[in-house]
């Protein structure tokens, strides 16, 4: 069993997801999900044209920190 916690979980202190990536991974948590809860918000990054390259640099912020 790999043991994550979720994106959303951080996001009443974190408003960045770059912000709540890093907080999980000094929580010590090798996994995140990373959540769509709110995707449908006007002001989402996940419903804007770059959305793609946003995702990327989420992973390689992820990817340097060592958590999948």
């Amino acid at each position: 069993m790999k043991l994550a916690t979720t994106t959303d979980d951080f996001s009443r202190y974190y408003p960045e997801h770059t912000e709540r990536i890093k907080a999980i991974a000094d929580a010590g948590f090798k996994y995140i999900d990373l959540s769509f809860y709110a995707i449908d918000k006007i002001n989402s990054p996940f419903m804007l044209e770059n959305f793609k390259e946003y995702v990327e640099q989420l992973k390689g912020i992820a990817n340097e920190l060592g958590v999948k």
